[in-house]
């Protein structure tokens, strides 16, 4: 699994690399992962975020994509997502998740439980330093995670929306339709 972070924002603290901390939490994870740094000033934060996310998708060529949620007050985010659908169009599956601190509009279709990865998910996270944003803390990641739980049998589970693909062929993924009906 490739993973690329797209930072921007809030800027790390004296003696704090954003950069290390991400590939350490990747490292922890089991996977590669790449992070472009948007907004450093030299060119305008979209064209910076289309840059990057247009290189990643045609050097990798994924079949899987992660966005974050169209679903969430930040304006970068959004164009993310919006960048990104326009340019992986050959990717088979596109899911959207929530950051970590998306609006209520955020409706999850499909869940993916995370009992056996919590843990190694939420070591991972400790590398962070939240100050620049609580939902990266450790604890509230683990809170979601139970209360996602709740369309997965009580097992702890990520949320997503789908936007392209079939859940069921991904990790394990189970469409919320299903879960309805079987509550």
């Amino acid at each position: 699994m490739i993973l690329l972070t797209l930072m921007h924002g809030h800027p790390a603290p004296p003696g704090v690399s954003r950069r290390d901390q991400s590939k350490a939490a990747g490292r922890g994870m089991g996977i590669r992962f790449f992070v472009g740094n948007a907004g450093s000033g030299e060119e305008p934060l979209e064209d910076d975020l289309r840059r990057l996310a247009r290189g990643a998708l045609t050097e990798i060529r994924p079949d899987l994509v992660y966005v974050p949620t169209l679903n969430h007050p930040a304006p970068s985010l959004q164009l993310i997502q919006e960048d990104v659908m326009s340019e992986a169009t050959g990717a088979p599956s596109v899911y959207a998740y929530d950051p970590g601190d998306s609006t209520a509009d955020f409706h999850p279709t499909a869940f993916v439980r995370v009992a056996t990865t919590l843990d190694q998910k939420l070591e991972a996270l400790d590398s962070f330093d939240t100050s620049g944003g609580a939902h990266l803390s450790a604890d509230r990641v683990a809170l979601g995670a139970r209360f996602w739980g709740r369309f997965e049998d009580r097992s702890p589970a990520e949320p997503f929306e789908v936007i392209r693909g079939d859940p069921r062929s991904r990790l394990g993924a189970v469409p919320f339709s299903r879960q309805r009906r079987a509550s």
